[in-house]
């Protein structure tokens, strides 16, 4: 069976969950992970999500999504029909296109998607006059019905949906916990030290892909693999170059994070912080 396309895959999941509502970077790469193209490089830099990845957070650059927490995003809002991911590109800057795309400029697009996402969140589907969900939320609660609805809500949805949520619910507590670990330890925090084990982390990562990469093209059978396996380790060894550069030029624990956005360790607070505490190694 024949794969669709990875951003229209991610594209209905973000529009299937409603404004507003969070999910993890778990539920979506349960949702969509079977779409991404596996690839030697993604494999042996243990990010084989790589794309998936990218379109979050292009979509986050675009006011789609907002990331709320290290693995958890909010939905801002939705994505209408005529985008694709030539149009995210475009909004984004990475391709000019004669400042059109498909006969649209930036603005027109942007007033475009605003009207989409007033319309879509509106009850009467005009945009104008009905009550929003925050309105009817707080009308439940004031007849003291909204317990009982958030039950019904509950007893509808399918077990795997409860589950995520669930899962959802516990990430958000392992992270409240790691935050009141930090404000109860007396820690030494040292940005440097981190900065230096970070990068020397990320070079070891070359080197194993580098190995992984000659044994590659030793086994390869002709030219067209040997080429397929070249590009993959220059796609990897600029990534990763600009990974380290990103990180040296940190001066803040924010920027270094910042720039972790999309790796691996995204989700991974505790090992993150590992690097620039003692006490958490």
């Amino acid at each position: 069976m024949k794969k669709k396309n990875l951003f229209q895959a991610v594209k209905k999941f973000i529009n299937d969950t409603p404004k507003g509502e969070t999910f993890t970077t778990k539920e979506l790469i349960a949702s969509v992970g079977n779409q991404e193209e596996p690839s030697s490089w993604k494999k042996w830099n243990n990010n084989p999500y790589y794309r998936t990845h990218t379109y979050k957070a292009y979509l986050r650059q675009t006011g789609f999504l907002s990331n709320v927490k290290y693995g958890v995003w909010e939905v801002k809002n939705h994505i209408p029909d005529f985008i694709n991911l030539g149009t995210i590109e475009f909004l984004i800057g990475y391709k000019n296109y004669r400042n059109k795309y498909n006969g649209l400029t930036e603005q027109q697009i942007k007033d475009e998607i605003e009207e989409f996402n007033k319309k879509r969140n509106c009850i009467c589907g005009e945009g104008t006059c009905c009550i929003d969900g925050e309105t009817t939320q707080q009308f439940l609660g004031s007849i003291g019905m909204e317990d009982q609805m958030l039950r019904q809500l509950i007893m509808s949805q399918p077990i795997d949906e409860i589950k995520y949520l669930i899962e959802e619910r516990e990430d958000l507590e392992k992270v409240r916990i790691l935050d009141e670990i930090k404000k109860e330890k007396v820690m030494k925090f040292d940005l440097e030290k981190g900065k230096q084990g970070l990068v020397k982390y990320f070079e070891r990562e070359f080197e194993r892909f580098e190995m992984y990469s000659l044994e590659a093209i030793k086994e390869c059978d002709d030219m067209d693999d040997v080429k397929s396996e070249v590009r993959s380790f220059n796609a990897f060894e600029e990534i990763n170059f600009n990974l380290i550069r990103k990180i040296e030029r940190a001066s803040t624990l924010s920027l270094v994070l910042e720039a972790l956005n999309d790796t691996v360790m995204e989700d991974d607070d505790e090992t993150i912080l590992s690097f620039f505490i003692e006490g958490l190694q």
